[in-house]
């Protein structure tokens, strides 16, 4: 079983000296990265620019990589049923909504297909999308770089939201019935908003005075995402885990080990996305090695969705989604498709 802290007592009485210490290292690099002169969205911009999937490995670590690919078959519980052709040469995010139907976000448009991949139709938008998110009636909220767009069921733009700041890099967005919940890589934040757009408050910030490291980002990848209970979840990749906060803002748990080991997550920063099933179990995608995995609501390693093998090399992030019937559906960064996967009959947990 995967070791999950709970934070109902201070968490730095609860962490070992090495913690501390390893936390504190990360610290003090996520603060040399915002004071390089190119700022937060410069150096996250050079690293999307930089970061499309190439033919050949680099040098360093391909020996790590090439063992890391090597995944025992008796782990894979998960197996692919069809993939849909998105259209586009590289879109951005997907997302489900209410009904099943498959989003696709990229060049100036959403997307939408059927559950079985026909396409229904698109919706154009006036800008890059770069995150998306469907509510139960129907409506649609779009992240651009630093706003939200909100589109009726109609396809038509209802409302824009003001910016959240000129620093900030939306990345997911996770609606929870009149709470939307905004995570901002580039201001290291999740914003809590409500349908409107008003801010009513941000979650998994820095907060030494509440023991709280705050989000480590090497690269702009960051989830969110609200489980069966009400908690938010969002990956925080340079500590290598995944933390939920209650919606004033604390760290009720967290679970992850950094590692190259199936259970562990590696690299300099890792989970770099995330989705939640029905059942509170978590679906993590990694980057660089690309593995896709299930964990048991606890933290527990539960099996692997899809191998390394099934990816292209020096992969960049994969896109994840889940819908109602427990299917996940991938998005290789950098490919037109999005690939579906089901459990298998025999795994029984």
């Amino acid at each position: 079983m995967t070791e999950q802290h709970n934070t109902d007592q201070p968490q730095a009485a609860k962490q070992p000296c090495c913690q501390r210490a390893s936390i504190a290292k990360k610290l003090t690099l996520g603060a040399a990265l915002v004071a390089l002169p190119l700022g937060v969205y410069g150096i996250y911009r050079n690293i999307e620019d930089a970061a499309q999937p190439k033919d050949v490995l680099p040098r360093k670590g391909a020996n790590l990589d090439a063992a890391m690919r090597q995944v025992d078959p008796a782990l894979i519980n998960y197996h692919e049923v069809t993939r849909i052709d998105t259209g586009f040469q590289s879109p951005l995010a997907i997302a489900v909504d209410a009904q099943g139907n498959l989003l696709v976000a990229a060049e100036r448009t959403v997307r939408r297909f059927s559950r079985s991949g026909s396409l229904i139709g698109d919706i154009s938008i006036a800008l890059t999308p770069y995150c998306l998110a469907s509510d139960n009636n129907g409506g649609l909220l779009v992240g651009m770089k630093d706003h939200v767009e909100v589109y009726g069921p109609d396809g038509k733009l209802a409302k824009t939201w003001p910016s959240f700041g000129e620093k900030s890099y939306l990345t997911c967005i996770a609606v929870a019935g009149n709470d939307v919940w905004v995570a901002d890589a580039g201001r290291r934040a999740v914003v809590h908003c409500d349908r409107d757009g008003k801010i009513l408050g941000e979650i998994a910030k820095a907060d030494p005075a509440r023991n709280l490291p705050g989000l480590q980002l090497p690269s702009p990848h960051l989830d969110v995402a609200v489980d069966p209970d009400g908690l938010i979840w969002v990956n925080n990749t340079g500590l290598h885990r995944l933390e939920a906060y209650k919606a004033d803002g604390t760290l009720d748990r967290f679970w992850g080990t950094p590692g190259t080991t199936i259970q562990a997550f590696p690299g300099c920063c890792n989970p770099a996305d995330f989705a939640i099933l029905k059942d509170g179990s978590f679906i993590t995608a990694e980057k660089i090695t690309p593995r896709v995995k299930r964990y048991l609501p606890d933290g527990t390693f539960a099996g692997v969705v899809a191998a390394p093998d099934l990816f292209g090399q020096n992969m960049t992030g994969i896109d994840v989604a889940t819908d109602a019937d427990g299917r996940v559906l991938l998005m290789e960064r950098g490919h037109r498709i999005v690939r579906v996967f089901v459990m298998n009959e025999a795994t029984t947990r």
